[in-house]
């Protein structure tokens, strides 16, 4: 298993590119063992905040409970950053569940269901991934529903 690079290391490296943003969920995710949701959360230089979020027993499609939860979370995580003076600017998804790295209409759910909420928020939507059986899979943007 791999060892996450320290938070004081992170701010030194922006995730400004695709390949920072896959190595970083790579580093901090990796390899899918159960199903569960990833919120990782980027300041205004795209600097990964010390926040790593995951929601498990996650249903394999989100539904308005869901959804909720993460609009709720969202803002639960954007005030306590605000308040401690490093406002959050951006989030990046992670859809955590052993299977093949093969697009499934459910990732494709998941990502658009916390773009929006991200969107809603005021918030940049910086990525979406999936953690599945043998590794990292960025989507593109067109992959996702709606987009």
């Amino acid at each position: 298993m791999k060892t996450p690079p320290p938070y004081e290391e992170t701010i030194h490296h922006p995730l400004t590119t695709r390949g920072e943003i896959l190595e970083r969920v790579d580093d901090l995710v990796g390899t899918a063992v159960t199903r569960q949701l990833w919120l990782l959360f980027v300041d205004e230089s795209d600097v990964q905040l010390p926040i790593l979020v995951p929601l498990d027993h996650i249903p394999v499609r989100p539904s308005d409970r869901e959804r909720r939860s993460i609009e709720f979370l969202i803002d639960s995580v954007c005030a306590e950053c605000d308040w401690a003076g490093t406002p959050v600017a951006g989030v990046i998804v992670v859809h955590e569940r052993y299977a093949s790295a093969q697009l499934q209409n459910a990732d494709r759910e998941w990502a658009s269901t916390v773009r929006d909420v991200v969107v809603d928020s005021g918030l940049a939507f910086r990525a979406a991934a999936i953690s599945h059986s043998s590794g990292i899979r960025l989507l593109e943007p067109d992959e996702i529903e709606g987009g």
